[in-house]
């Protein structure tokens, strides 16, 4: 079978765990030091920090035996200022157009504070997300994390189930450091992308391998690819002076669709 790249896997254990040690990138674990740090020793001036930004890109079976793409994030923010508070609003556009839609998902929305000897816990309350059309076709999702204030540590995970996948991209940069970004991707031969890595010239950690299981679709057989793509200690983005659009100068990893198979065997290039 062909092989698409190159690319790390990290097991990941969910559910909340209560860890001593420094930072922890198990998602669902919440260290002391997480909790009690004011202040990140690489960025003193930063306002809060990412301690871990996980994408898992993979494509379902859903309407009519039709794939769509699940796009599944979980991370991990911890506060440090006051100013950094404004980090703990989420602003997710999400694409409708006529019959096609993205589906939006929270599976984990805490905020997490040290009260004295102890552990609070608040959840969001997802009446609170609100939508504002900004477009004919998109709409943003938008929420606040309650009970925020400088120390706390959030965890978020939520699904974006979408049909839209000729053009995708992973953010590993942000406007506040990152201690740590993966995107987890599983390939088909059904859709065979390039991939462009933008603003740096490496990953730290890129693996691929076979996964075992043989899935049928429409009477093709195909075993998936698995790639990891995985960037550590990324700085703030703060060049912003006569840049109109920052996000396209932070580091990203940018899929175009080059060629489509179908199940009979015909293969349809798109460059």
């Amino acid at each position: 079978m062909k092989a698409y790249s190159t690319l790390v896997v990290l097991i990941v254990c969910l559910g909340y765990t209560y860890a001593q040690g420094n930072f922890s990138f198990t998602p669902g674990v919440i260290t002391s030091y997480e909790l009690s740090m004011t202040q990140y020793r690489n960025d003193r001036d930063a306002e809060a920090l990412i301690i871990y930004d996980f994408g898992d890109f993979v494509f379902d079976r859903f309407i009519s035996d039709n794939f769509m793409l699940r796009k599944h994030r979980q991370m991990k923010l911890k506060i440090l200022t006051q100013a950094g508070i404004d980090h703990a609003t989420f602003e997710i556009p999400i694409r409708r157009e006529q019959q096609n839609w993205e589906r939006f998902e929270i599976q984990r929305a805490v905020v997490y504070n040290m009260i004295g000897n102890s552990v609070q816990r608040t959840e969001l309350d997802q009446s609170r997300i609100y939508e504002e059309r900004v477009g004919d076709n998109i709409v943003v999702k938008i929420f606040t994390m309650p009970n925020v204030q400088a120390g706390s540590v959030i965890q978020l995970a939520y699904t974006i189930t979408t049909p839209f996948f000729f053009n995708m991209t992973w953010q590993f940069q942000r406007r506040i450091p990152v201690l740590y970004s993966r995107l987890r991707y599983l390939a088909t031969p059904l859709y065979e992308y390039a991939f462009i890595l933008r603003g740096a010239d490496r990953f730290d950690e890129q693996s691929s391998r076979v996964l075992p299981t043989v899935h049928n679709f429409r009477g093709l057989g195909f075993q998936e690819v698995e790639f990891i793509f995985g960037i550590r200690n990324i700085p703030a983005f703060r060049d912003e002076e006569f840049i109109t659009t920052p996000r396209d100068h932070m580091i990203s990893l940018d899929f175009q669709i080059s060629r489509m198979r179908h199940p009979g065997g015909r293969a349809m290039s798109l460059s």
